[in-house]
């Protein structure tokens, strides 16, 4: 055995608790700065309690979908100026599927407005006629059928807590996503 072994895997062992305390203390100090009290039991505290459950694939769902109905919120002109290419395409993949993907990762979890107003909004989503939902018409957003997805979408993030939750969801995700892919910070 050589003269020394014990102590780098002591000195190891040491610098790995210390990592792992600095990551709770991170932790604790991103859920202790959004200031809940028992007054806001709503959304917000059931993303902070999977945040703290280790329910990162939640979390990370939950800010997607926030950003994706975001997006469905908009007016026509902020939606037609965000969308670079074809507009049905885009907001497919960048506004509906994580809807789904919302649902599918928490939908026993969610609360029951949530899934519901969830639910409904995926279906309205999918519902789309040819007119409002048409590859390379950068007019789709105009149509009355969309006028119809940014009414359930603004009251999802009302339901949501969006407000409550918004400060963060750029530290959770990025933190969420390294714990759900192995990633590094």
């Amino acid at each position: 055995m050589v003269k020394g072994a014990d102590n780098s895997r002591v000195c190891s062992a040491t610098q790995a608790a210390r990592l792992l305390d600095a990551q709770k203390d991170r932790d604790t100090d991103i859920f202790a700065r959004t200031n809940f009290g028992a007054e806001n039991m709503g959304f917000s505290t059931t993303v902070w309690e999977w945040y703290g459950q280790d329910e990162y694939k939640r979390v990370l769902a939950v800010g997607e979908a926030i950003d994706a109905l975001g997006f469905l919120a908009l007016d026509a002109q902020a939606q037609q100026a965000t969308i670079p290419d074809c507009a049905a395409c885009e907001a497919w993949s960048m506004a509906m599927l994580p809807l789904e993907a919302l649902l599918a990762t928490c939908a026993s979890a969610l609360p029951d407005e949530v899934r519901a107003g969830l639910q409904n909004l995926w279906g309205q989503c999918n519902g789309l006629s040819e007119a409002a939902f048409h590859c390379g018409d950068r007019g789709i957003f105009e149509h009355e059928q969309w006028q119809l997805l940014r009414e359930a979408a603004g009251q999802l993030l009302a339901l949501m807590e969006e407000v409550q939750l918004r400060p963060f969801l750029e530290e959770l995700r990025v933190d969420c996503r390294g714990k759900v892919y192995g990633l590094k910070p």
